[in-house]
């Protein structure tokens, strides 16, 4: 199983705001079947205060620019998207091209450590829950910082 993580910002607008979470407590079934379509097994989308951010489970083969043209071809999911645009603004972060920005993982517990290994042979139930840390913008303490999490100390773990 691959995933997937994505940013992006809602307006500044709580009236907006509450109109896009209502969509996605509802959203149409035709844009449901076209992201499990396009390779999407599972999809959470977090929310603090107007930032967003994406979680998917994707299938092992799943290729973002086949994904994208499987999703796209459909009229029903440009009208989603315009709706959703309607809410939605780039973060601050994202390049021109891009609106859902990817982001990179620079740490992962599972491959750290044995403590999940152990834990999957159990019948309790797991909680993801989603944090957004915010670095200064600065590159070289950017570097520190995913350089230490690929090295986590095991005895932390």
């Amino acid at each position: 199983m691959k995933y997937i993580a994505k940013i992006l910002n809602l307006k500044n607008d709580p009236a907006l705001i509450k109109k896009y979470i209502e969509h996605h407590k509802n959203v149409w079934p035709d844009i449901l079947k076209a992201h499990l379509e396009s390779g999407v097994e599972n999809m959470k989308i977090f929310i603090r205060g107007t930032t967003l951010f994406m979680y998917s489970t994707v299938k092992d083969d799943y290729d973002p620019q086949k994904a994208d043209e499987i999703y796209n071809k459909y009229s029903i999911t440009q009208k989603w998207e315009e709706l959703m645009h309607t809410f939605q603004q780039q973060s601050p972060n994202s390049n021109d091209n891009e609106w859902w920005s990817p982001m990179k993982e620079i740490f992962n517990l599972e491959e750290q450590s044995n403590f999940i290994k152990t834990r999957k042979n159990t019948n309790e139930s797991t909680k993801y829950n989603a944090k957004i840390l915010n670095l200064k913008n600065d590159s070289s303490l950017i570097e520190k910082y995913i350089e230490h999490h690929k090295n986590v100390w095991p005895d932390v773990l």
